[in-house]
């Protein structure tokens, strides 16, 4: 995969789209080209352009829209990152579509795991959108933008969101989405839960079910596991009073120092990661309100997920729900997998890390998953229809 030089044009108008914080890793072409938008969802706000470092900002420029054309053999795509207003405070949605355009285009909604910055997902959300030929959103979670966007687009000190904010901005996004694709007479909007997104798309599977192609659950974070030891001491180190403001205040100070050394600090964190995402890594996730953010959120799902999964849910959804589980992971334990099984289930096990997301052979083997599965819930459901 290789992205195409950068090519810098000024546009007579600035497109109301917020553009990328640099030194994120990925290359960038900017571009006056415009995309179908998502006409009811809210207008994005204007930020200028930024500079690298952990959120520094650089001297104010002209907002643009950037744009990135990645191609890989045949097929190219489109990618381009905006910033949604939501609960209080704003997301990141990475979308991805492919230039050719197909007139019968499938809408993929992908969900993150925590931390939910959605160009973590970049590589994955493209090889979907290749795969299926499909419009590929990645809806990222409130709060978990990069900083110096943050302070561009809030103006003031924002609170810290949970995991019911999470699952109501996931839902308000999708219910506006959704009724795009009505008045444009599109399909149900098919979503891909990765550990904790799964959790919230199960959520919106029942408020919104008659709008939902299927769902994918990657690796899901579906209940509390009371047998894992590194659950446990993570979900005791979140609740000592001062455990946040010190890893925080320590990410401030990693901040300061220049990249290698930061990456020599962190290189046991980031050693499976390929370049780009442990460059974003470096640069996005050590921020103090981005790691006071992360454990907050992490603290409010230990608390929501224990309780027994909604089997009930599952079942009565069958035929357009499907879950993949790897091994070793505690966040997503066999032994859900096994009772998942026992209920006639679509379960599936794969060879592969829990955060697949951060490396290319990672997201190209879980997105080929994801399209077979795909054709198998869109096969099942047709052969229901004409039952029925």
């Amino acid at each position: 995969m290789q992205c195409f030089q950068p090519k810098v044009t000024v546009p007579a108008v600035s497109p109301p789209l917020l553009p990328v914080v640099r030194g994120s890793g990925f290359p960038l072409r900017r571009t006056t080209s415009q995309t179908a938008g998502l006409a009811s969802l809210r207008r994005p706000v204007r930020v200028p352009s930024t500079g690298r470092g952990c959120g520094r900002p650089a001297s104010a420029g002209r907002s643009r829209r950037l744009l990135c054309s990645c191609s890989a053999g045949a097929v190219v795509c489109e990618t381009d990152l905006l910033f949604v207003p939501a609960v209080d405070g704003h997301c990141e949605v990475l979308r991805v579509l492919p230039a050719s355009k197909p007139t019968s285009l499938r809408r993929i909604l992908v969900l993150p795991g925590n931390p939910g910055l959605a160009q973590y997902y970049r590589s994955f959300a493209r090889y979907v959108c290749e795969n299926l030929q499909a419009e590929v959103h990645v809806v990222g979670w409130v709060g978990h933008v990069q900083a110096s966007v943050r302070k561009t687009v809030t103006g003031r000190k924002r609170r810290l969101h949970g995991i019911d904010d999470q699952v109501a901005s996931a839902q308000e996004y999708f219910s506006r989405w959704s009724l795009e694709g009505e008045q444009q007479g599109r399909e149900g909007i098919f979503l891909i839960g990765h550990s904790i997104g799964a959790h919230v798309a199960f959520k919106i599977l029942a408020e919104r079910g008659e709008h939902v192609a299927g769902v994918v659950a990657l690796f899901p974070f579906l209940q509390y596991n009371f047998n894992s030891f590194t659950l446990a001491w993570q979900n005791a180190a979140l609740r000592i009073p001062l455990a946040q403001p010190a890893v925080a205040t320590l990410g401030t100070v990693l901040c300061s120092l220049p990249i290698p050394l930061r990456r020599a600090i962190m290189r046991n964190g980031i050693k499976d990661m390929d370049e780009e995402y442990a460059l974003l890594t470096l640069n996005s996730l050590l921020p103090r309100r981005m790691l006071r953010q992360w454990f907050w959120m992490g603290m409010t799902e230990f608390d929501a997920l224990k309780c027994e999964p909604p089997y009930t849910l599952y079942e009565r959804n069958r035929d357009r729900v499907q879950f993949v589980y790897t091994a070793d992971d505690c966040w997503a334990p066999l032994e859900i997998r096994d009772q998942l099984a026992d209920r006639g289930l679509g379960v599936h096990t794969i060879e592969a890390r829990h955060q697949f997301c951060t490396t290319e052979a990672g997201s190209s083997t879980l997105a080929a998953k994801v399209a077979s599965l795909y054709d198998a819930i869109r096969s099942e459901s047709s052969a229901i229809q004409q039952v029925v």
